[in-house]
């Protein structure tokens, strides 16, 4: 940012994932945490009272925490580009716009500012490299269908534990002559037994592979952009989420009905088997995920053409063409608390001059009535 800031061009922010708080802040995103839940609490809207507290308590200590860590980098920008030079939080808003890798298909529908862009499903492209020629025939034959089996590139199935890989050798071999496609990327470190069902690649090119006419089934760490994938192609999961936000998006994709959920530190045998039979065989599932591949997909231009629609628009408009007037007020300005706090004084001043005046009244009143008694009474006396 400081980089734009310095030479006088509009800032672009980029998000690989769903926006997080801190990037709401950047081009003042309306936020009703009273339905929108934080996006690292794996919660679903309509929120009970208590998930409403968890997830207002958690959207505020994240944004302040990261005011904290963000800290360094101001004191970096000092080092690099003078005193003078703003810090984060004042670069951040100097920020034109943010594409955002989420879609209300999928992330659901939210109040969103002109400065966001989502573009969920930017990284699918179907350009790449065929398969293998002996992995497409494997595939084409595959007349009882195949799943595929991937953890991503940060995570080798092949290193899990014994334990754990002879659970997943005994559930694969049980569903023949469905096939399993394994991406593994040192097949020399699996153990023996593998099934004669099963396959494995070190290397795919995994939207070939979801877009194949057999697939039935995806089980995946649960990562955003291969489970985008996997909905764009509409082919159902069953999610072993390992580590930050796959846990969310797999929870997400559970309450849709896309995905079943598998807790890695707690799998069996039979749960696996349980999960497998239910993602081939329950129909919910495969037609939940082709509704929602049918609305990822729906859109008046694709990801990639959305984006560069807008970027070109910045930089024809300038920097201030989609900036919120949100950004020049206060939080309390922006949450109504001056206007409210100025409404709630003229209405208990109000209720307190009513209350003045009906005492007045009635003082007054009863005080008259008093003293024509008396008056009567001291006339009989005399």
């Amino acid at each position: 940012m400081i980089i734009g800031h310095q030479l006088k061009i509009p800032i672009i922010g980029v998000s690989s994932s769903e926006l997080y708080p801190w990037g709401h802040e950047m081009i003042a995103n309306p936020r009703n945490l009273a339905f929108v839940p934080f996006e690292l609490l794996p919660m679903t809207p309509p929120l009970s009272y208590w998930e409403r507290m968890k997830n207002f308590l958690l959207y505020w200590w994240s944004y302040h925490e990261f005011n904290y860590y963000t800290r360094v980098q101001d004191d970096m920008i000092r080092k690099n580009f003078g005193e003078d030079a703003p810090g984060v939080r004042e670069l951040e808003r100097s920020v034109s716009m943010i594409l955002a890798n989420s879609h209300s298909s999928v992330n659901g529908a939210k109040p969103v500012t002109a400065g966001l862009i989502e573009v969920g499903g930017l990284h699918v492209r179907d350009d790449g490299p065929e398969l293998p020629e002996n992995l497409q025939k494997w595939l084409d034959e595959s007349a009882h269908g195949f799943i595929y089996f991937t953890f991503g590139s940060m995570v080798r199935i092949e290193t899990l534990p014994k334990e754990t890989l002879a659970i997943l050798y005994r559930s694969f071999g049980k569903i023949a002559p469905v096939r399993v496609l394994m991406k593994i990327a040192k097949p020399q470190e699996l153990p023996d037994g593998l099934p004669g069902n099963v396959i494995t690649q070190a290397w795919i090119q995994q939207l070939k592979v979801l877009k194949h006419k057999n697939i039935r089934a995806f089980i995946t760490h649960g990562g955003l952009m291969g489970t985008q994938e996997a909905i764009h192609c509409g082919v159902p999961m069953i999610g072993v989420p390992l580590f930050a936000d796959q846990f969310v998006n797999i929870h997400n994709y559970v309450e849709k009905k896309i995905a079943l959920f598998l807790d890695y530190k707690a799998i069996t045998e039979e749960k696996l088997d349980a999960a497998i039979d239910a993602i081939l065989n329950d129909p919910v599932y495969l037609k939940s995920v082709r509704a929602i591949s049918e609305k990822f997909r729906d859109r008046p231009l694709t990801p990639a053409e959305t984006a560069v629609y807008w970027v070109e628009y910045i930089i024809k408009h300038g920097s201030q063409a989609l900036r919120s007037p949100a950004l020049d007020l206060t939080w309390w300005q922006e949450a109504l608390l001056d206007v409210y706090v100025a409404l709630v004084l003229a209405l208990l001043v109000t209720v307190y001059a009513i209350i003045m005046i009906v005492g007045a009244l009635v003082r007054l009143i009863f005080g008259k009535k008093r003293g024509s008694k008396r008056a009567s009474r001291s006339k009989k006396n005399k």
